[in-house]
């Protein structure tokens, strides 16, 4: 049976319906399973059972509403809990802080990264060329649900599927999945006009690529590089995604129009991610972004 794909098919029913009260005997009729054989594989592939997977991912939700300015009373209760107390203790749990900290911190947090972008710093680099072998991702076989809406924005890979690669042969390329990675739309065939988007580790050659990844050469450049907001990348994979979003989004919309440069088109753009800038359990993660730059000539 297709269970990979069975599981998506339930995770996307359970986003679209998060809102009301489903119970695992639902989502065992949707997909036309026994109860029993439903539970069973849905903690195998989810490392969960159904009641805590719900219970997570309402809390979650629950988190982006606070980080809205919603009225903790009303998010309790819109995430199935009965009492603001028993969502009160769930939310401690969750993320080891009360919802009515978690949300003063959102607050402030959005105002400062937004204060931060309008005046963000600029660092202008050289960068050498180098090369990196990674995944290539085609979006049009990327199957999207509501909660992988992260991909729809920067960061690309966090909900990618890199299941093709054993973690054996990735460790072994990343030389002990130390080495810093890219992030960036290219265009593999070169008589078509579809991007892919490419992930992986900054390599030193091509001695070693696994099957299913491909090579890159990135040339070097003249780079302006930002520094995206922090955000919480333990615990919330699409607030860090955003961040990664608002900051191209303030380049191209922004930073180019009140800029003495123009993208330099025959270079790339690409997302840098290094340990030093916080990895999958840090709380206050960024990501460099590198546009490729080149000054623009005065008249006369």
């Amino acid at each position: 049976m297709p269970y990979k794909r069975d599981m998506e098919r339930c995770r996307d029913y359970i986003e679209a319906h998060l809102d009301e009260n489903i119970t695992a005997q639902d989502l065992a009729e949707f997909l036309g399973y026994s109860f029993y054989h439903f539970c069973h594989v849905f903690r195998i592939c989810n490392s969960l059972s159904i009641g805590e997977y719900l219970r997570r991912r309402r809390l979650q939700r629950a988190r982006e509403a606070l980080g809205q300015g919603g009225r903790i009373t009303e998010i309790a209760l819109k995430s199935g809990f009965e009492t603001s107390a028993g969502f009160a203790k769930a939310f401690q749990k969750e993320f080891g802080m009360s919802a009515r900290a978690h949300k003063k911190m959102l607050l402030q947090h959005n105002e400062h990264a937004e204060k931060g972008r309008m005046g963000m710093q600029v660092k202008m680099a050289r960068k050498e060329g180098f090369k990196a072998v990674g995944y290539s991702i085609s979006p049009q076989d990327e199957r999207k649900s509501r909660e992988s809406k992260v991909s729809d924005l920067g960061a690309y890979w966090l909900h990618a599927d890199f299941s093709s690669v054993s973690k054996e042969d990735y460790a072994k390329l990343a030389k002990g999945e130390i080495a810093d990675e890219i992030g960036l739309w290219f265009q593999p065939d070169q008589e078509s006009d579809n991007l892919n988007y490419f992930f992986g580790p900054v390599v030193e050659d091509f001695a070693y690529v696994p099957r299913g990844m491909v090579t890159l050469e990135v040339p070097g450049a003249d780079y302006a590089v930002f520094t995206t907001c922090p955000a919480d990348l333990a615990h919330d994979r699409f607030a860090f995604g955003q961040e990664v979003q608002k900051t191209w989004e303030y380049i191209f919309e922004e930073w180019f129009e009140e800029s003495d440069y123009i993208f330099d088109q025959e270079k790339l753009a690409f997302e840098f991610y290094t340990n030093e800038n916080g990895g999958m359990d840090s709380m206050s993660a960024v990501a460099n972004i590198y546009i490729p730059v080149k000054k623009i000539k005065e008249n006369g």
